[in-house]
């Protein structure tokens, strides 16, 4: 399967997101040192995460508008109205005529091509879930760590405390 995202972006959108979690918890942890810092809890940071990455919402608006040509191709088009009128000079003979014309496809060509199509988009659709998922699955593990090595200050910062 292709990938269709740079790497070194993704890692430093990894890094910054990672950053960003960190001033995020530090603010909840500590209110009053940083009153402009956005914060969230660990459950919302995926949803973040999918919001705010420029590159998984331009992935994800690329897929939107090929589903959607897919669902206006191979559209029939619009009957046409044939009218006709025909009036002999030599005699008093008149016709008007008045009809509808469509016109079909001979074979399924289409249908087939529309098929390769739809699995083509939601393969794409997979690819790019999976490469969100890996970047959640990551910020989350950077968190989880961030979260530990706070804990482990915090403790040691008390320890420090009790032992004076």
């Amino acid at each position: 399967m292709k990938m269709n995202f740079n790497m070194v972006k993704s890692g430093w959108i990894i890094v910054f997101i990672s950053g960003f979690c960190v001033l995020a918890v530090n603010a909840q942890t500590h209110p009053d040192e940083h009153p402009h810092a956005v914060s969230f809890t660990y459950d919302a940071l995926p949803g973040k995460i999918m919001e705010h990455n420029p590159e998984l919402r331009a992935a994800l608006w690329t897929i939107q508008e090929a589903a959607s040509r897919l669902t206006q191709s191979g559209r029939l088009k619009n009957p046409n109205l044939i009218t006709s009128f025909n009036n002999n000079q030599q005699t008093p003979e008149r016709s008007t005529g008045l009809g509808f014309q469509q016109s079909f496809p001979i074979t399924s060509r289409l249908r087939l091509e529309k098929n390769i199509s739809r699995l083509k988009v939601n393969e794409a659709r997979a690819e790019v879930m999976m490469v969100a998922q890996s970047i959640v699955e990551s910020a989350l593990q950077t968190a989880t760590q961030w979260f530990g090595n706070q804990e482990k200050q915090f403790i040691i910062a008390d320890q420090i405390r009790l032992g004076k």
